[in-house]
């Protein structure tokens, strides 16, 4: 899970980045849209971890 997030954060360090290299007026909305999207994709990559967890339990305690 720590590799997950590290390779998160990196995904978006680099993608502000590359917004920031960018030389348009369309900037802010780039910006904007990534702050918005990334949260989301966080908290989906933590609802999969918790589910692949309470997977892996519930098959351990069925298969008892």
């Amino acid at each position: 899970m720590i590799e997950i997030l590290s390779r998160y954060f990196k995904g978006f360090i680099f993608l502000t980045n590359s917004i920031s290299r960018n030389k348009s007026n369309k900037k802010i909305p780039l910006y904007l849209l990534t702050l918005a999207v990334y949260p989301i994709s966080l908290f989906v990559i933590l609802l999969l971890f918790l589910f692949s967890k309470i997977s892996i339990i519930l098959f351990k305690i069925l298969n008892r």
